[in-house]
């Protein structure tokens, strides 16, 4: 279904030209706090992943992969403003700004639909259902 909405989202449009100017714009300033809240976001998010890698299976399940997407968007969007010249971005930074551009949807899709079904069926349905005592239930909220 994201593979289906993303084709849709992403379709050619041949009446208009990709314009770096119009999507380098919203890429924050260099060591603005915009930039440092994208650093500190990659680099943590980075760091959980590496720590969660001990088992290399986790990267099939659909919440890593959404985190994988974001993790990435936050990644060019630190990198990008590093690499241009004049105010300009650099050929490859193009290429990055075109892949976040294909990247917007299915990250924030795929964060969506993981955030609704966690906070919305599996957590009320563990707690209602799955624990049985109130220890159980206590324990379950602690963590």
């Amino acid at each position: 279904l994201t593979l289906l909405f993303t084709s849709i989202y992403l379709r050619p449009d041949h009446d208009e030209e990709f314009n770096h100017d119009d999507h380098f714009s919203t890429y924050p300033d260099l060591y603005s706090t915009s930039w440092w809240c994208s650093a500190i976001i990659f680099l943590f998010m980075f760091g959980l992943l590496s720590y969660m890698m001990r088992h290399p299976f986790i990267v099939a399940t659909f919440t890593i992969l959404s985190w994988i997407l974001n993790m990435t968007r936050h990644g060019i969007h630190t990198l990008v403003p590093l690499i241009v010249r004049d105010g300009k971005p650099l050929g490859y930074a193009l290429s990055l700004i075109k892949f976040n551009k294909v990247l917007r949807f299915p990250a924030l899709s795929s964060a969506s639909i993981t955030c609704f079904i966690w906070n919305m069926i599996l957590v009320p349905y563990l707690y209602f259902v799955s624990f049985d005592t109130a220890e159980k239930k206590r324990k379950f909220l602690a963590w």
